[in-house]
């Protein structure tokens, strides 16, 4: 069932989806005490823009370097929290340097990259509404009462976007793009990720 999250946070399942991580991996996170939650409503963790840009900056990474649990704990609060200086890490400009691994990440790209993710989705989301009077207070589209559940069950189904696009003409391809999403958390769309610039050696 689509559930609609609180303004400016998304829950673990969306962090996960947007960072092109999967569910397992950042629940493995939380119990090493790495990532950390930016709100709670009830049981539901909430996180905001930094946790997703540490989240994607952490998954670039791994594929590539080995990260104990004490580095990605200090990567997470250099990113996430916005210091200066954790642990053997410390941002100089626009680079995350390492003191004791000849390391040093430009994330700049990355942040834009996460910052557009982020807004982009809670802009689509923003145009799900749930009234008690308008399908017994299943999510709708804004001004429709077109179910987010429904369209996205016939974009899981095979029903291609331009037919839906002609059957609902009040929903555009980021409605559509967003139902899909509530259904079936799957790979995010778009072209493949840049390679993170990983320059060896440190900064004096």
């Amino acid at each position: 069932m689509v559930r609609i999250e609180p303004k400016e946070s998304i829950s673990l399942r969306e962090l996960a989806f947007l960072a092109g991580a999967t569910e397992k991996a950042l629940r493995h996170e939380l119990e090493d005490n790495v990532l950390k939650p930016r709100a709670r409503r009830g049981k539901t963790l909430l996180f905001g823009e930094n946790e997703l840009l540490f989240i994607m900056l952490l998954t670039r990474l791994k594929e590539r370097l080995g990260l104990d649990a004490a580095d990605r704990r200090a990567l997470f609060e250099l990113v996430a929290r916005t210091r200066l200086r954790a642990g053997d890490w410390r941002r100089i400009r626009n680079e995350l340097v390492h003191a004791r691994v000849p390391i040093a990440v430009r994330v700049d790209e990355l942040n834009k990259e996460s910052r557009m993710l982020f807004r982009r989705h809670l802009a689509r989301r923003k145009r799900v509404t749930s009234n008690p009077a308008v399908l017994s207070g299943e999510p709708v589209f804004k001004g429709t009462r077109i179910s987010v559940q429904h369209v996205g069950e016939l974009l899981q189904k095979g029903v291609s976007v331009t037919e839906l696009l002609a059957d609902y003409p009040p929903l555009s391809r980021d409605d559509l793009e967003f139902a899909r999403l509530c259904v079936e958390l799957g790979p995010p769309p778009g072209r493949p990720r840049r390679r993170m610039k990983i320059r060896r050696g440190l900064l004096n």
